[in-house]
């Protein structure tokens, strides 16, 4: 599947949320935490569409296909769009996101976990940002991940603007397409999962910047595909341009 036919079916995707009137917002489990030094990055996970595609063993260029095929593999494809906001009065370069949906998430920091009830039972916790904490006693655990994507833009972005202005904010979406298995495909029978976004960042004088948001959501039915929408009005649509920045524009 190429590019721009990914493109068109999330923004079919989106269209089908509005169609069906999926503008309420699902109960945040976990506010919007801002973490940082120096200064503060505020995220928000407003918008989730999760496309469900059957997996066909005859399908060409697929690394699971032919004799590897596994009847318990499901194809999805994904947009995760998240509010950045830089909460400060200076300058600052924002350029690492990461998001993260699975059945269960815990988020620990400075002593206290919150998310999942039972990871913080069992204290196993993951660290996912680079492999290594971002900030002291800073750690991420997940069960049945269904999408983990990463986006280091300092790494070339074409058209990126790294340079935040103080209280400027931005939607950022991250989309793909990935393969599960039948354990991270149960939590989306169900449509009730935990949705995680980041943004990292540095101001221009030194030092760095961290803001994440965890949410519980209850999925939303748009045909066979899934969604969550905080976002869209019915006369609204997406834009994604720099294969980053979300804009939302009016329907012509």
């Amino acid at each position: 599947m190429n590019r721009l036919r990914l493109r068109i079916k999330l923004m079919l995707g989106g269209a089908l949320s509005l169609l069906l009137g999926l503008a309420a917002a699902s109960p945040i489990l976990v506010p919007t935490l801002e973490l940082g030094i120096q200064t503060q990055i505020q995220v928000e996970v407003v918008y989730a569409y999760l496309g469900l595609q059957d997996f066909n063993q005859s399908a060409t260029g697929l690394w699971r296909n032919q004799a590897d095929y596994q009847l318990d593999t499901h194809l999805i494809l994904y947009l995760i769009v998240f509010n950045v906001t830089n909460r400060s009065d200076r300058l600052v370069v924002v350029d690492q996101f990461q998001v993260l949906a699975a059945q269960e998430i815990s988020v620990t920091y400075d002593g206290r976990t919150m998310g999942s009830e039972s990871l913080a039972r069992t204290h196993s916790a993951t660290v996912l940002v680079n492999g290594q904490p971002v900030l002291e006693g800073f750690s991420v655990a997940a069960v049945n991940t269904i999408v983990h994507d990463t986006r280091d833009m300092r790494k070339g972005g074409v058209g990126w603007d790294s340079y935040w202005s103080p209280n400027q904010t931005r939607l950022i979406g991250l989309s793909g397409i990935t393969d599960i298995g039948g354990n991270a495909y149960l939590p989306l029978t169900q449509r009730q999962i935990y949705v995680y976004a980041e943004a990292e960042g540095r101001p221009i004088s030194g030092g760095s910047s961290h803001g994440f948001s965890l949410k519980f959501v209850q999925l939303q039915m748009a045909g066979r595909d899934l969604l969550y929408n905080t976002v869209f009005s019915e006369n609204q649509i997406l834009r994604i341009a720099n294969g980053i920045d979300v804009y939302v524009v009016a329907r012509r």
